[in-house]
Order: structure tokens, then C-alpha cells, then sequence
């Protein structure tokens, strides 16, 4: 019995657990179903769509910002880029890199070249740097703007209702 990986689609051995691709444990597609059906039937199982892009080199253009999609020259910010992943291609004897990556509720896969892989993860370390980011917030600060926020109640400046909706905003920020 043929077994694929449901997220990525790899193929892979009866016994394993875990994809040698993607690396995450998961749930096996059964026999029948090729690579690219299980695939498919991930899309619809976590309700994203595949992107119009082409399979092979459909990053046409590396920007600081944002990254240029092939043949339709559609602009992605890297800002709003989600669920960014690099795989090294194991079927290939050359060095290419597939690309996974969501973006305004589209599933974006492709396949680049090797000589791409280094402009690859310098986009992934912009990406991981936003999202440490977005999670390394100082619990000082919070202390700091609440006491703020007190004062400005006590002062009267700011009424009990907008109080206790800014510190709501403040605590779960």
C-alpha cells in the first residue's frame, strides 16, 4: 500500500510517522490516492485554496518587502505572508527548494531552483523575526501602561468604561 503525506504529499514508507519531507506528524492518505490528491484534500480539509502559481520557479522576482509571483506579476507583501515553509527537494538531483506559504486565504506551492534558496531563507528569517516578534512582548510595558492608565482615571480623564476597555485591550495585547 502506497501512503502520502496529507499536508506536503510526499510519498512514504508503510511504517513512518512522520513526513520525511515536511517533518510533521500527520495523518496518511491511503492507498489510491496519489501526491497531489492528498494534497488537494488537505486544502479542502483546512479550508484554503491553491494560488495560481506555477509549480516550478513561480517566484519570479525577490524584493526586500515582497516577493513577485510568475506570470501573473502579483505582488505579496512579506509582511502578510502566513504559514511560511522551506523543504528541500528529495526526488530531484538537483538542489531545488519547494516553497510553501499562505497569503490573503490562497495556498501558495511552487518549486525553485537551488540558487534561489539563500534569498529563500532570508524572506523565512524576515518571517520568523515578525512573528518572535509579534510574541516577545515585554510584561513591563504592560505594568507601565496600566499604572499610566490609572492615573488617567484617577485624574479624570479617561471615564470607568473606557478604563476597563482600554486595560482589557492593554492585558490581552
Amino acid at each position: 500500500m502506497v501512503k502520502y503525506c496529507t499536508e506536503c504529499g510526499t510519498q512514504l514508507d508503510d511504517s513512518a510517522h512522520f513526513c520525511t519531507n515536511c517533518g510533521t506528524k500527520c495523518v496518511i492518505a491511503g492507498a489510491g490516492k496519489s501526491r497531489i490528491d492528498a494534497y488537494e484534500d488537505n486544502l479542502i480539509k483546512t479550508g484554503r485554496k491553491r494560488a495560481d502559481i506555477p509549480r516550478l520557479g513561480g517566484i519570479n522576482e525577490f524584493r526586500d518587502d515582497s516577493l513577485v509571483i510568475k506570470n501573473t506579476n502579483e505582488v505579496i507583501p512579506i509582511k502578510d505572508i502566513t504559514n511560511f515553509s522551506l523543504h528541500q527537494s528529495s526526488r530531484s538531483l538537483w538542489s531545488d527548494v519547494k516553497v510553501d506559504f499562505d497569503y490573503n486565504g490562497l495556498h501558495y506551492r511552487t518549486q525553485q531552483a537551488g540558487s534561489d534558496k539563500g534569498k529563500l531563507q532570508t524572506v523565512e528569517n524576515k518571517i520568523r523575526a515578525r512573528e518572535m516578534k509579534a510574541y516577545s512582548t515585554n510584561p513591563e510595558d504592560k505594568i507601565d501602561k496600566l499604572k499610566d492608565l490609572k492615573k488617567l482615571l484617577d485624574d479624570g480623564i479617561v471615564s470607568e468604561d473606557e478604563f476597563k476597555q482600554l486595560k482589557d485591550e492593554i492585558i490581552n495585547s
